[in-house]
């Protein structure tokens, strides 16, 4: 009887979780990295709500994100990833439609000097 209850409990969160799981905007990790040699703060803008507010990459550093725009092939929102110097000069600026991001599979953005792509 006990065991029972414990095991309709059981399915019952599974189910719950597979339900809320599947809730919300599909995501996906972006390894992001800085193959320049100064630090940089990098800004995802479009990518994520906070990807605004930016992070610090020292030379040679990564980090992996998660990314919800854009969503697939179909979404035309573009994400901008910017990278500034510590003096406020942009290393780095680049619009990534969801074709440029996954890049053969690689899901990766390879921040290097004097690529200016943004209006």
């Amino acid at each position: 009887m006990a065991l029972t209850r414990v095991a309709s409990g059981t399915i019952a969160l599974l189910a719950l979780s597979a339900t809320l799981g599947s809730c919300g905007d599909p995501g996906y990790a972006m390894r992001i990295e800085n193959n320049t040699d100064i630090s940089v703060t990098v800004y995802e803008l479009g990518a994520y709500p906070s990807g605004v507010n930016g992070f610090e990459l020292g030379p040679g550093e990564h980090r992996i994100t998660d990314w919800l725009r854009p969503r697939d092939e179909r979404d035309e929102q573009l994400t901008i990833v910017k990278a500034l110097a510590k003096t406020g000069e942009v290393v780095f600026c680049r619009p990534y439609s969801y074709a440029l991001a996954s890049g053969d599979l690689r899901w990766t953005v390879s921040i290097t000097r004097g690529v200016q792509e943004c209006r």
